[in-house]
C-alpha cells in the first residue's frame, strides 16, 4: 500500500533532518579533533558547549512550570537522567578525550560507524522492535561503507589500537542508549535539546569552575569564539534537535543509520580544513553508505 501524501511530506522532513544531522556532525569530527589538539581540551570544550547552549535555551528553560517535582518541560525526572547520562556531560567528555588520543578515522569506525548496529540491537531489546530483512540489509550495507572508508588508513598506520578506540565504542554505546531511551519516554526535540544542555551546565561548570577556574580565557580568542559557536550552536542545539525531529519521524533504528554518512563527511571535509584528500576507496565508502541509507529509511 501506497503511503499517504501526508507520511510521504513527514518522511521527507524525517530524511532531511538525519541528513542534516550527518552533515553538521561530520564537520564536529573535524572541528572537535581541531580543538583538542590546540590551546582546549575536552574540559574546556565540553563547558563552552553547555554554557553558550543553555544561555541560548534560558528563555525556554526559565519559563513557569519548566521544572518541576515532575520533570523538565513534561519530561519526567527518570527520563531526565537517562538522556542525560547517555547524550550529556558523559558522553561529551568520553568522545572528545578519545579524540585526543586516537585519530579521527579511527572514531570513524569505532563510534560513529558502529551506533547504527548499536542502536538497531538496542531498538530490538528494549522497543521489541523487529527489524525486516530490507532494514538489516541497508544497515550492513551502510556499516560496510563507513568501514571501507577508513580500511586503507587502518591498515596503512602502524599505531596500534588502544585506549582511544575504546572511548570511541563506549561513546557508540552510549549515544545508541540515548537515540533509544529518547524514543522509549516520545521525548519532542526541544525538550530533549533543552535537558541536554541544561544538565550538562548544572552538572559540569561548577565542578569545572571549582577546580581550575576559568581556564579557557587562557586559550586564543579565535579558538574559544569558534568552538563556542560550533559546539554550543550548532551542534549542541541545531545538530541535536534536527537529529531529535528524525528519531521522531523514522524511529531510533532509521534515524541512527544516518549517523553511518558521518565518517565519509568528515573525510571530505577534512581535506580543505586539514589537508587531507580523499581517495577512490573514500568514495567507495560514501557510495555504500549512501545505498545502505536510501534502503533502509526508504522502506517502512
Amino acid at each position: 500500500m501506497e503511503p499517504r501524501g501526508g507520511d510521504r511530506r513527514m518522511r521527507a522532513i524525517g530524511v532531511a533532518a538525519g541528513l542534516a544531522t550527518a552533515l553538521l556532525w561530520g564537520s564536529w569530527a573535524v572541528v572537535s579533533r581541531l580543538g583538542v589538539l590546540g590551546a582546549l581540551d575536552p574540559w574546556d570544550i565540553s563547558v563552552l558547549r553547555y554554557l553558550v547552549s543553555t544561555a541560548v535555551l534560558a528563555p525556554v528553560l526559565l519559563r513557569r512550570g519548566a521544572i518541576s517535582r515532575r520533570g523538565v518541560l513534561g519530561v519526567p525526572w527518570r527520563a531526565v537522567a537517562a538522556l542525560s547520562l547517555t547524550g550529556g556531560p558523559p558522553y561529551m567528555l568520553v568522545v572528545l578525550t578519545g579524540l585526543g588520543m586516537a585519530p579521527a578515522s579511527r572514531h570513524a569506525v569505532f563510534g560513529s560507524g558502529m551506533m547504527p548496529l548499536l542502536t538497531l540491537a538496542f531498538s530490538a531489546l528494549l522497543l521489541s522492535e523487529r527489524p525486516s530483512a530490507v532494514r538489516i540489509a541497508g544497515t550492513a550495507l551502510a556499516t560496510a561503507g563507513v568501514v571501507l572508508t577508513v580500511l586503507h588508513g587502518l591498515t596503512a598506520s602502524e599505531a596500534r589500537l588502544g585506549f582511544g578506540e575504546a572511548l570511541f565504542f563506549l561513546s557508540a554505546v552510549l549515544w545508541a542508549g540515548y537515540t533509544v531511551a529518547s524514543r522509549i519516554w516520545q521525548v519532542p526535540a526541544l525538550p530533549a535539546v533543552a535537558i541536554l544542555s541544561l544538565v550538562g551546565a548544572v552538572l559540569l561548570i561548577p565542578v569545572y569552575l571549582s577546580l581550575v577556574g576559568p581556564r579557557f580565557l587562557a586559550a586564543p580568542a579565535v579558538e574559544i569564539l569558534g568552538q563556542a559557536v560550533f559546539q554550543g550552536l550548532v551542534t549542541g542545539l541545531l545538530a541535536t534537535f534536527l537529529y531529535m525531529r528524525a528519531i521522531e519521524i523514522l524511529g531510533p533504528a532509521r534515524a541512527s543509520l544516518f549517523v553511518a554518512l558521518v565518517p565519509p563527511i568528515a573525510t571530505v571535509s577534512a581535506w580543505p580544513i586539514l589537508g587531507e584528500r580523499p581517495g577512490l576507496v573514500t568514495l567507495a565508502g560514501v557510495a555504500l553508505v549512501s545505498l545502505g541509507m536510501v534502503v533502509a529509511v526508504g522502506r517502512r
